[in-house]
């Protein structure tokens, strides 16, 4: 498809030549009927095996056996021209390789490295074959290793092309010599692109997308030097200070192939002069000799793509601290003056005009997206690599007819019921307000702040009369010093044992930095709460004030409105949404599942468990058995069929989500339903948000633009489509207006309840409006970001103590 060439001065001719080719196509209204019909263009190909193509894998043995860490690919690495000898064309992954070629025989290769002799042997006998009639036929587990192999291929056809270099961990590649400077050069913004096989019910296809990377130029070492030159913090703080800005962190070595680390620990007792180690010559050397003879190399070859500036030092600095790093499974030392992190610092992230100022710069529209995709793809398919495995990629991207869904049907205050477009819903009334009851919530702020406070409440009060709401005088709490929590911790207690609990905090605070001290303390006592920085405070008008309001009024267990679902939904459901955050010293699990028939109110708790662990193989059966309680408590019965979104799981973990999460819900279900025989359905809805996959419209300019909020792909690019137990499909329930657009995967890998297909998009689309801390939809329905939102908090508060009491768990005072 010759198309997409920019349309400044030769738009009108690229019109005039296209006219036939675009009258030809389907004309679309964007309405939001169901039955509407859009065409798609993607960032996929198709990916065309040849048909004397033929692919080998064999099995790889290391003797002596080694560990899949450095030592195994410097060992893999030392035997590549051996390889190139032997067999020609090969491509590794992990213990197994993959070539055209069909071994008669073993092919052993001796090495000698790290002082220590190997012995490496490609097993014949472990022959498994590829053709292109039998890519057809292949299981899940084969098709993997497929997408394994061409992923491979395809890295490498990227690495031998001018100008890329990867950077980082993922196999992304950038083009450093087109990259732009912000901030005399501290910010570096480098375009570059990923490309990625993907397997679909009938083909296999080639995601490619155009993305780009900000480079923080300043070094880790110079980082940590600021850390102990402020002369602010306390000199005892300075070390945990470092350690918590390096800890469980990515960094990218400036050497060689900029790879990245995870940092472990921060070493402070060694320095690069004092720490030894045996390099592969069997040689003891101190880390600074090592790097300054590689260095010195390095810098001779004047690489032009490098990763920097200017040459490295060859002499590295004394008294620096050591990284401790996580490589391929390995655990090594790298220096930190060598080091950049891998994304930018919290300083800059946290800027506003900073991050908008950077994201205005990279940001494509679809139509320049889609221009760079189909202008890059023509040179990567064109890469020698893919001929001589016999890979033909389609230069078309793939395109076909979706479907866009209806807006979801909103029940209103009157009675009556509507089709709420996006904008409809920031003109909603609060359909069930609650009232703040004179002198019944506390209003905190510091004593210097007394007229800020005030012009809060008078605020408040103003928008509360738009919104339908009540908001009377509340019981003000004037603290001497709001930085110090003790003073808030007594006279929150005082309050307590005089009036009561109170319905809500409102607190104003100074700094974001004390928004977890408050918060623990209020949880302390079971007591809700509602933090506004001075930042919003000073600047609080009735728009600010009214969305303030509107999360009191969902703690405080009232709905901003009420979806009506399809009548295929079963009216006992109960939806749960579970997600894991991974920040902090452990990793923490939200859960939360809807315990009234209206799915609009929840019973939410956390579990903590083992840092970076995603899947929750205990203690989620205990959490389920509350949430069925409550929901039992609220209904006088149980719920005869219970829906889970389970976020943040990739596509190879779903069996575990199957055979630990799925296991723990059935377990829970059998033990409260006991010996009933009308046991709820199950329905498992796997979430991700990071995908490669873009799709795209034609407007009646004939430019290219995102696709309306509702557009749902459920053919041509999805797994399975015979089969409501088992299948996937994209959803863009929200309107994007800047950038590009970025879908959500669904794909339900359990499902034994009636519901179909066409039901589950539908339901799964109104969720997305029904979080009530947005006006319209968001990418995930509402239980995900609900979950997300409760491990976010607890994750930020490492809060130990579970309250037990329900008007806490049976309330979103997460938001």
């Amino acid at each position: 498809m010759e198309r997409r060439q920019g349309r400044s001065n030769n738009q009108q001719q690229n019109r005039n030549n296209n006219n036939q080719r675009f009258n030809d196509r389907p004309k679309t209204s964007l309405s939001a009927a169901s039955t509407q019909e859009v065409m798609i263009y993607t960032n996929q190909f198709k990916v065309n095996i040849k048909k004397n193509m033929a692919v080998y894998q064999y099995e790889v043995i290391v003797t002596p056996s080694v560990q899949e860490t450095q030592e195994y690919h410097d060992i893999m690495h030392a035997a590549r021209k051996s390889f190139c000898l032997s067999i020609g064309t090969y491509t590794v992954s992990g213990r197994t390789i993959f070539t055209p070629v069909d071994l008669g025989e073993d092919v052993t290769v001796d090495l000698d490295i790290y002082g220590k002799k190997y012995e490496i042997v490609i097993n014949a006998s472990s022959k498994v074959s590829f053709n292109q009639n039998s890519l057809g036929e292949i299981g899940m587990n084969d098709r993997i290793q497929v997408m394994n192999l061409i992923n491979n291929i395809l890295k490498n056809a990227l690495r031998g092309m001018d100008n890329l270099r990867q950077i980082g961990k993922l196999p992304k590649f950038f083009d450093e010599s087109q990259g732009r400077s912000f901030y005399d050069g501290l910010i570096q913004s480098c375009p570059g692109f990923r490309a990625s096989a993907f397997s679909y019910s009938t083909q296999m296809a080639v995601v490619l997308d155009s993305v780009n990377k900000f480079i923080y130029n300043k070094t880790c070492l110079e980082i940590i030097r600021e850390i102990e030159e402020d002369e602010t913090i306390n000199p005892k703080d300075v070390r945990q200070i470092i350690l918590d800005e390096f800890m469980f962190k990515s960094v990218i070595g400036k050497w060689g192939q900029k790879i990245p680390y995870l940092v472990l620990d921060v070493i402070f007792d060694k320095d690069p002069y004092t720490f030894t180690f045996v390099d592969k010559n069997g040689d003891t050397v101190t880390m600074a000799e090592y790097f300054k003879s590689k260095i010195e190399i390095e810098n001779k070859r004047n690489d032009p793509k490098s990763l920097r500036s200017k040459p490295l030092n060859p002499k590295l600095e004394k008294n620096q601290p050591l990284f401790l790093v996580k490589m391929n499974g390995k655990e090594v030392h790298v220096p930190p003056e060598l080091c950049i992190v891998d994304k930018l610092p919290n300083s800059i992230s946290n800027d506003f005009n900073t991050m908008r100022e950077l994201l205005t710069s990279s940001r494509k529209t679809p139509n320049q997206k889609f221009n760079a995709i189909e202008g890059f793809s023509k040179k990567l398919f064109a890469q020698k690599i893919l001929k001589e495995w016999g890979i033909e990629v389609d230069m078309k991207p793939m395109e076909f007819k979706s479907k866009v869904l209806e807006s979801p049907l909103v029940q209103l205050g009157d009675g009556t019921e509507k089709i709420c477009q996006q904008n409809d819903f920031r003109a909603l009334s609060i359909q069930n307000s609650v009232t703040l009851t004179d002198s019944q919530w506390i209003l905190a702020f510091d004593q210097r702040s007394r007229t800020l406070g005030q012009k809060v409440e008078d605020m408040l009060y103003l928008a509360s009369q738009k919104l339908g709401m009540t908001v009377e005088y509340s019981h003000k709490m004037e603290l001497k010093n709001t930085r110090d929590c003790s003073e808030f911790k007594r006279e929150l207690q005082a309050y307590i044992k005089t009036y009561g609990k109170p319905i809500i905090v409102v607190f104003i605070i100074p700094k974001d930095d004390k928004y977890k001290d408050f918060k623990k303390i209020c949880y302390d006592e079971s007591v809700k709460s509602q933090v506004i920085s001075f930042k919003i405070a000073n600047k609080i008008e009735p728009s600010i004030a009214s969305n303030i309001l509107k999360q009191i009024n969902s703690k405080l267990g009232g709905d901003l409105f009420k979806i009506k679902f399809s009548k295929n939904v079963n009216k006992k459901t109960m939806v749960c949404g579970i997600d894991v955050c991974h920040a902090g010293n452990k990793s923490t699990v939200g859960f939360c599942a809807t315990i009234n028939k209206e799915m609009s109110q929840y019973y939410s708790n956390k579990i903590y468990q083992a840092k970076k662990t995603e899947i929750v193989s205990k203690q989620l059966k205990a959490l389920i058995k509350q949430a069925l309680q409550s929901y039992e408590n609220l209904n006088d019965s149980y719920p005869e069929h219970i829906i889970i979104y389970r976020d943040g799981v990739g596509d190879q973990q779903r069996r575990d989500v199957l055979q630990s999460e799925v296991t723990q819900f059935k377990d829970a279900i059998n033990e409260t339903y006991n010996k009933s025989s009308n046991k709820p359905k199950i329905t498992v809805i796997v979430v991700n948000k990071r995908i490669n996959q873009r799709f795209f419209i034609e407007n009646h300019n004939q430019d290219l633009e995102n696709p309306p909020s509702g557009c749902v792909i459920d053919s041509t690019t999805v797994g399975e489509i015979t089969s409501n137990q088992d299948f996937d499909f994209y959803l863009i329930p929200q309107k994007t207006t800047q950038g590009t657009v970025i879908p959500t995967h669904f794909y339900v890998i359990y499902n034994d309840s009636p519901l179909d297909r066409a039901t589950i998009e539908k339901l799964t689309f109104d969720l997305c409006f029904y979080y009530f801390n947005w006006s319209g939809a968001i990418k995930v329905p509402a239980p995900c970001m609900y979950a997300h939102k409760i491990a976010e908090l607890y994750s930020t508060l490492q809060h130990n103590k579970t309250t037990d009491d329900l008007d806490i768990q049976q309330s979103l005072h997460f938001l």
